[in-house]
This record gives C-alpha cells, structure tokens and sequence, in this order.
C-alpha cells in the first residue's frame, strides 16, 4: 500500500448562515447541545455563488 504524502486540497467556497432562535438542550448524554435554524446565508467561491434557502 503505498503512502499518500500530501493530500491535494482546493478552495472551495466562503458560507455565511443567518440563524435563527437557539434551542438548548441541556443534560444529553454527550453533554448540553445547542441547535439553531438556518434563516438564511449566502455561499461564495471561485466557481461557486449563491444564496442558502430558509430551513
């Protein structure tokens, strides 16, 4: 098996996300978690543009 030595890697894009209300849910079993959602954003790279839809 050979070794990969450097994984290749390219910019892809920059997201932005708007969120909404948080919801905490304290004491689960791997510890409080913090869940929010997505309102709204916007995605931008160098072959890629566009908006991020509610939900």
């Amino acid at each position: 098996m050979s070794v990969l030595e450097a994984l290749p890697v390219d910019y892809l894009f920059r997201m932005e996300l708007d969120l909404g209300e948080k919801q905490v849910m304290p004491r689960g079993p791997q510890g409080t978690r913090v869940y929010a959602q997505v309102a709204g954003g916007r995605v931008e790279g160098p072959r890629l543009k566009g908006t991020v839809a509610p939900g």
